[in-house]
């Protein structure tokens, strides 16, 4: 995975939603983990709103999911193992665990969510895209990656070693 410097082809294409500034998918150097009908589909946050979302959503001091620590919300709820995400990976089989996620949340198709693996990478996309392809999130960041949707209590985690996890978040 590149780092975030990285990211951004032409700052000229920076475009805002919310509070936040993005970059389409398909103007960013990730472009290539991603098949290219998703182009319009996944944004890449900027540097500065990537640091913005994590610092509002994560922590303020820690910048990635592997360094949160006990002060932080991600460590201090309960997390629930729903199962694993390894052997479908392997497989490429997208329909068990997004079959399972969709059993676990009750979230809309359309609701916004955050694939967050860093306070430098964060991509925003709709809970139906990233269903239908969560084998290309995992690919661009198998390390370990923490899933909210804006308004939603419930998080969902991608951890390294092939575990998912739910939580109630704190919102």
């Amino acid at each position: 995975m590149a780092d975030f410097e990285d990211n951004i082809s032409n700052s000229n294409n920076i475009l805002y939603s919310g509070d936040y500034e993005y970059v389409e998918l398909g103007n960013s150097d990730i472009r290539d983990f991603f098949s290219n009908h998703l182009a319009d589909d996944i944004k890449v946050l900027t540097k500065d709103s990537s640091i913005e979302f994590w610092g509002k959503y994560f922590s303020k001091k820690n910048k990635t999911v592997m360094q949160l620590d006990k002060d932080d919300w991600v460590l201090k709820v309960k997390w629930e193992n729903i199962g694993y995400w390894t052997k479908d990976y392997d497989c490429n089989c997208i329909s068990n665990v997004k079959n399972l996620l969709m059993k676990c949340i009750n979230w809309e198709g359309n609701a916004s969510i955050y694939f967050c693996s860093s306070c430098y990478n964060i991509l925003k996309t709709s809970w139906s895209i990233f269903l239908d392809n969560w084998i290309e999130f995992i690919t661009y960041n198998e390390d370990g990656a923490i899933i909210v949707a804006e308004n939603k209590s419930e998080a969902v985690s991608f951890v390294a070693i092939g575990l998912i996890q739910i939580a109630n978040r704190y919102i």
